[in-house]
């Protein structure tokens, strides 16, 4: 098998146990542990879908902001899946790389206050504990309450692994 098709595979797969298994960031909100995670992302797409215009007023943005920003996590609970599409075709596992690579600079740049107010965008991203659902292992930055897990790091390396298989070439 190409090292591409191994790439392409071992991406996918540490995109997938991040985003689902593992927790990106962690946040006491008034002694209250919030995770984020994928699972978490899911749970709260409805609501955001549904009080969008609540969520505009919050951050300040135009309601439409908040259904671009919902169809873009959707896009990312699937990059995993696309990246193993890139199987076939190597764009997809560029294309599938790129959301993990985004979010996971922006929650590496979170406890920097880098997107400001970061305890406003939490919803959208976090959940109490599921039964032991996500991992957590607390290992980057942390200021605000805020910390960064081991889940972030995966995200970043099975992005970064994406575009490094989408760009090798055949053998």
């Amino acid at each position: 098998m190409e090292i591409r098709k191994i790439l392409c595979i071992i991406a996918g797969i540490i995109t997938l146990l991040a985003t689902y298994v593992f927790a990106w960031f962690v946040v006491d909100i008034l002694g209250t542990n919030y995770y984020g995670h994928g699972i978490g992302v899911i749970m709260s797409l409805p609501d955001t879908f549904a009080n969008a215009e609540t969520i505009a007023t919050v951050w300040g943005a135009p309601t439409f902001a908040i259904y671009i920003v919902g169809g873009c996590l959707i896009f990312f609970l699937f990059s995993g899946i696309i990246i193993l599409l890139g199987l076939k075709y190597r764009v997809f596992a560029i294309i599938g790389a790129i959301m993990p690579i985004l979010i996971a600079i922006a929650v590496i740049s979170g406890p920097f206050n880098a997107p400001p107010n970061l305890i406003d965008y939490i919803s959208l991203f976090s959940s109490e504990t599921l039964g032991g659902f996500p991992l957590n292992l607390a290992i980057g930055p942390s200021a605000f309450g805020a910390s960064v897990s081991l889940g972030n790091y995966l995200l970043l390396a099975g992005g970064v692994l994406g575009i490094i298989s989408g760009v090798l070439p055949k053998d």
